[in-house]
């Protein structure tokens, strides 16, 4: 714990105003209270990205929920525990194989249209996937899997992100 809030305090110090994160990383929220506690007196100065959509359940596995609700919910949760009232940014962390994508997309919206959410991004999707999402949200970013080995983004969805003005 008191090594991540020195890596955070010391990358603000450097000029880092981005800080990405998500309802799973770490158990039960940690990583959002940690950012929550480095930036703590600074959040004007920062920019916040969190995810929802994928959380543990009670024996500590990893569950895909792109209900709405659950994605409502997990945004407030999300909120407190990075202590501040919006984000600018918050990502569909994986499109949700049980749960309709413009489903999903919808409570994005509303989330953005409730104030509690600037813009809206999706995370490990389809390039089909993002053109259904973007059709009922306003897509902003987009955060794909992308490394030396894994660089089929290139072909198709790098182009589309250009071409639509998505980061």
């Amino acid at each position: 714990r008191a090594d991540s809030l020195a890596t955070l305090a010391a990358c603000f110090e450097l000029g880092v105003n981005f800080f990405d994160t998500a309802y799973c990383y770490g158990y039960d929220g940690e990583s959002e209270r940690l950012i929550a506690e480095a930036i703590r007196g600074r959040r004007d100065r920062v920019v916040i990205a969190t995810k929802g959509g994928i959380h543990w359940d009670a024996d500590r596995a990893q569950v895909v929920d792109g209900r709405p609700e659950t994605l409502w919910r997990e945004c407030d949760e999300s909120l407190q525990r990075l202590e501040t009232d919006r984000v600018e940014l918050y990502y569909l962390h994986a499109p949700d194989p049980r749960t309709p994508l413009a489903e999903s997309a919808g409570a994005l919206r509303g989330l953005i249209e409730a104030g509690k959410v600037r813009s809206v991004g999706l995370s490990n999707a389809s390039l089909t996937q993002m053109l259904e999402f973007a059709a009922v949200c306003p897509l902003t970013a987009y955060q794909p899997p992308y490394n030396m080995l894994q660089r089929q983004i290139e072909t198709e969805i790098l182009p589309w992100c250009r071409q639509n003005s998505v980061a």
